[in-house]
């Protein structure tokens, strides 16, 4: 493999992970001390090493997600499978997918059987989370992949199917992307928050409380990352002004950040922070250097692993494919 596309995949994977730790550690924060700015992210505690006792919930998801893609067997993705299918959350389980648009990201295919092999859409509710963690995985393996992440927004909104069977996401898309099109600001931006207009547009009623916060966490995470794309700290200072569960926007929005900007725009103090989060992480003492080992093993097995007997979800845990997930993929491939 090209050694610029090595050192640059490397440096997205350590981007996300790092961007997730980080993004969850400043949204934790940020609830005990809002408002948060730009300015005070330069001067607050949440640096210091006592600060280690802020709980890690989402991005330990991600960072456990990747080492079960790396041992015991390099590149076993029913493992990973299995870590997803046993998620305690919708918001755990649409992280803990997040390792399979790392690993799977320019094998659309493949990703989207491994999506499938996670979770049974038998009902309304599982059928539009599936299709909100489909599509937080699709604009993170464009993104690696270097695509414009805009594109499966429109492709989500554009799809007639979705609008039939996912219209509550399909409506805080269309609220984002009009958003992101007309360069509005945070005060028009507030709308992304609000839980009370999503049931009434899911059939039945039916979808759960978990997924209206899910839908409007990554709407969230997706509007401070598209309104700031270049520049990590803004997008987790604009997603932490929402006030919208914090821990999760600004994990999601430090993932999406930290993949498309790498480490570029991540302050060497805040780093720092991570080598004091003993015991969070099993035999990892020094989260920053753990996390720049992981990634460097993920693209390895990603260049020097990538055979069908390693790769193929094992025929146990395959589910259907549903219909929602199948139209989205093939209206992109046409």
């Amino acid at each position: 493999m090209n050694s610029m596309i090595d050192y640059s995949l490397t440096n997205r994977f350590m981007g996300g992970m790092v961007g997730a730790v980080l993004g969850e550690c400043i949204g934790t924060w940020s609830r005990m001390h809002p408002p948060v700015t730009l300015r005070s992210l330069h001067h607050v505690a949440w640096t210091a090493p006592n600060s280690a006792n802020l709980p890690l919930n989402w991005s330990l998801e991600l960072v456990e997600g990747v080492t079960a893609l790396l041992k015991p067997v390099p590149g076993d993705l029913a493992r990973v499978i299995a870590r997803i299918q046993l998620a305690p959350s919708v918001a755990n389980r649409a992280i803990a997918s997040l390792p399979l648009a790392f690993y799977l990201h320019n094998d659309s295919l493949l990703l989207r059987q491994s999506l499938e092999a996670t979770l049974n859409p038998s009902t309304p509710s599982a059928q539009i989370e599936q299709t909100t963690i489909a599509l937080l995985v699709d604009v993170v393996a464009a993104l690696l992949r270097g695509d414009d992440p805009i594109q499966p927004i429109r492709y989500a909104i554009d799809n007639s199917e979705l609008a039939q069977t996912c219209p509550a996401l399909i409506y805080r898309l269309t609220q984002l992307y009009d958003l992101h099109t007309q360069k509005l600001g945070l005060a028009a931006a507030a709308q992304l928050s609000y839980e009370d207009d999503l049931p009434q547009l899911s059939r039945a009623n039916l979808m759960s409380q978990e997924t209206v916060v899910l839908i409007n966490a990554l709407a969230i995470a997706l509007y401070g990352f598209l309104s700031s794309p270049e520049h990590f700290r803004l997008a987790i200072v604009r997603v932490a002004a929402f006030g919208y569960t914090p821990s999760l926007t600004c994990t999601l929005v430090g993932i999406l950040s930290g993949v498309h900007n790498t480490m570029t725009d991540i302050p060497l103090v805040w780093r720092q922070f991570l080598r004091h989060t003993e015991g969070q992480v099993e035999q990892a003492p020094d989260l920053d250097q753990h996390l720049a080992v992981l990634s460097k093993q993920l693209t390895a097995v990603w260049s020097g692993v990538y055979c069908l007997d390693r790769t193929t979800p094992a025929s146990p845990v395959v589910v259907s494919m549903s219909q929602s997930w199948q139209c989205l993929q093939h209206d992109r491939a046409l």
